[in-house]
Formats: C-alpha cells, structure tokens, sequence
C-alpha cells in the first residue's frame, strides 16, 4: 500500500512538472512570438520612413549630395532600409517554420535565416561606423571649421564609406563560407572513413577527433568575432560620449560669450535711447531678441541629448545582443527559448533605433524645407551648415 501510495505521488509529481514546463514554454513562445511580429512592424516602418528620406534626397541631388552631411544621410538611409528588410525577413523562419511540415520548406526557410543574420550582422557594423563618422563630422565642424572646410573632402568621405563596407561585409562572407566548408569536409570525411556504418550509428576515434577540432575552431572563430564585435561597441561609444562631450563645452563657452556681447549691445542701446528718436522701436527689438536667445539657450543640450539618446539606442542593445550570444555559445545561457528571448528583446530596441535615426533629420529646418515639395529652399541659405544645433 505503501509503495503504491509512493508511486502514484510520483506519478503525479512527474505530471504536475511537465504541465508546468509546457506552460512555461508556452508563454515564452507567446512572448516570442510577440516580441517578432514587433519586430516585423518596426522594419516595416523603418522601410517607409528611409524610402521617404531617400526620396528626398534624390529629388533634390543636384542641390544638396554636393554636401558631405547629406551624403551621410542618404548612406544612413540605405542601410537602415537593408536593416528594416533584414528584420522582417529574419522574423519569418519563426512565423512560417510552423506551417511547413516539409523537411526541405524548413531547411530552406533556416538557410534563408543564415543569409539574413549574415547581412543583418554586416548593416549593424555599418551602422557603428556610420555613428562614428557622423561624430567625427560634427566634432571637426565645431572645433576645426576651417580645416573642415578645406580639408574634409567628398572623396575622403568616400573612401571612408567604401571602406566600412569591405570591413563590415568581409567577416560576414568569410564566417559564411568556412561554416559552408565545415559542412562538406565533415561530408567528406564521413563518406571517406573506414569504421563509419550507412545508418550513422558508429564513428571511429578519428573521425570524431576531427569532427569536434573543427567544431572547437569554428565555435572560437565565432566567439573571437563578437567579443570584437562586443568591445568595438564600447569603444565607439566612448568615442561618442567624449565627442558630443566635447562639443557641448565649446558650444556652451561659445553661447557664454554671445549672451555677453548681447548683454553689452543691450546696455548700449539702452543709454543710447535717450539721444534717439527711434530709441523705443530699438529697444523693443533688442528685448525680442534677448528673449529669443534666453528661449533657446539650452536647446545644444536638447539636441545632444537626443543624438545620444539615439546612439546609445543602438550600441548598448547591439553589444548585449553579442554578450547573450557568447553566454549561449559558452553554454551559460543553455535554454535556446531563453536565449532567443533576450536577443529578440534586444533587437526590438535596434529597430526603434532605426526608426529614431530618420526622424532625427526632421529637427533640421533645411531638411524639413526639402521634405515640403511645395516651398521653394532660399538659395541664400546654407547648407555648408552640417551642424544639427
């Protein structure tokens, strides 16, 4: 009686976990689920929004692709378009993987996924040195306007440009086609091997020694590659923080010394107002303008807030998604619904990013002068003004 009493409690401790596990994995593939199809909407908007930009630009080229800053602008918005395509193409194996039962739909759907994350990896570097060259931009507008203008040629930009993409698109195309030449050697040496039976149930001691060397390589390969990929976004975002750091003093020292010399125009026609016949319409205008410049006295905060409020969107999300994936290649993370959970959640905050970075274009007047079709840009107004404040 004992025993049977002993076992049926352990029947039933046995069922009561595996509900609780499926319930538990239930609710994680809901929120999965959730956190794609969020996902999905994001790149959705972010193909409408940089579409509109470069619509844009290209409607307005001959005016405006002769400055440096638009031409960021129009390459910030091709690969914020290929990242929106990526991220809907990349939520589809987790969509669709449930509706084909076929063996071959499901490997082809996984091996459109690899392609994907492949161009996805490569678009989010480009997206780092796209942050980095804009910070360099604005920081040699503001410190070193002269050799900006002298110096900091379209052709440079260029090259730089031209540049980013071999270092961000090479590793990606390398990783792709060792892990491809992975597969066929291990085809190769299965097929070529003595000891190895048709039905797959025996490996000999060689085989398996070569098989698990070049898994070890192809595992530290990845692993060097996102602790790079891990550290570059801190150290770019150091960069950014010192940059825009230091932008905010000059800018500050620079607005210091603007209020001083209206303080001191402000006095002047104050005394003068006595000798004026106009001194009261004069006044007035000098007041206007004092209450003006007190109104947006702190708008370089505002706008520097919101530009590392943007970056950061980007690179503290960017560098967690690569430290999940080492903790899950490294077997810390071991629960795959856990790990594709985290990264899913993180890459919801890439796509609001990618979202923001378009609409930060519209605080600049001449942008939103050009996004008006129907307004006529001044031609005497400036578009050697890179700079965002």
């Amino acid at each position: 009686m004992n025993n049977t009493n002993f076992m049926y409690l352990t029947t039933l401790a046995h069922q009561h976990y595996r509900n609780s596990s499926t319930f538990q994995l239930k609710r994680i593939n809901n929120m999965l689920s959730g956190a794609v199809i969020l996902c999905d909407i994001l790149g959705c908007l972010c193909i409408i929004l940089n579409l509109f930009i470069i619509s844009i630009i290209i409607r307005h080229r001959k005016k405006i692709l002769k400055n440096i800053f638009y031409i960021l602008v129009f390459h910030c918005s091709i690969v914020d378009l290929l990242r929106g395509c990526c991220l809907i193409i990349w939520g589809l194996p987790h969509t669709l993987i449930s509706n084909y039962t076929a063996i071959y739909d499901r490997l082809l759907i996984l091996k459109i996924s690899k392609f994907t994350t492949m161009i996805l990896r490569s678009c989010n570097l480009l997206t780092i040195f796209n942050l980095l060259i804009f910070t360099c931009n604005e920081f040699t507008v503001v410190h070193y306007p002269l050799f900006y203008r002298h110096r900091f040629r379209r052709r440079i930009v260029l090259i730089y440009l031209l540049f980013s993409w071999l270092i961000s698109f090479i590793p990606g195309i390398v990783s792709l086609v060792f892990s491809n030449f992975f597969k066929s050697s291990q085809a190769t040496t299965i097929s070529n091997d003595n000891n190895y039976q048709s039905n797959g149930t025996f490996y000999s001691t060689g085989m398996r020694r070569r098989i698990t060397n070049r898994r070890t390589a192809l595992m530290f390969v990845n692993i060097a590659s996102m602790f790079v990929t891990f550290l570059f976004c801190y150290l770019s975002l150091l960069i950014v923080l010192f940059s825009y750091g230091s932008i905010m003093c000059t800018i500050r020292r620079l607005r210091k010394a603007n209020s001083m010399n209206e303080v001191f125009k402000l006095t002047s026609d104050r005394t003068n107002s006595l000798q004026s016949v106009f001194s009261r319409n004069n006044s007035e205008k000098s007041r206007r303008h004092w209450k003006n410049h007190l109104m947006c006295k702190y708008k370089h905060l505002v706008v520097i807030g919101t530009v590392l409020f943007v970056y950061i969107l980007f690179l503290l999300p960017y560098s967690g998604i690569q430290l999940v994936a080492i903790l899950h290649v490294t077997n810390v993370i071991v629960v795959p619904s856990h790990f594709a959970l985290i990264k899913w959640s993180l890459q919801i905050l890439t796509g609001l990013h990618a979202i923001c970075q378009p609409l930060c274009y519209f605080r600049m007047v001449e942008f939103r002068l050009l996004a008006c079709s129907g307004r006529q840009i001044r031609q005497q107004r400036s578009f050697s003004s890179n700079t965002i404040y």
